[in-house]
């Protein structure tokens, strides 16, 4: 099976269509992976975010001491 090849009306290959088609994929692609590493029975959603202030707030509270 052959698809067409989507062109404009000069005759040269759309390509503005294939890089957005891309894109949509690259893009689908990424989020399945993200759900597939992400378990649902993690908590809420913020979670991660927390991590990350509390490590941020444990680093800026143990600079001073660092010499």
């Amino acid at each position: 099976m052959t698809d067409t090849i989507r062109t404009r009306a000069d005759g040269s290959i759309d390509t503005g269509h294939y890089m957005a088609k891309a894109r949509h994929l690259r893009s689908e692609q990424a989020h399945q992976m993200m759900r597939s590493t992400r378990p649902e029975a993690s908590g809420p959603r913020f979670a991660p975010v927390l991590t990350v202030l509390a490590l941020a707030v444990l680093i800026g509270t143990a600079l001073p001491f660092v010499a």
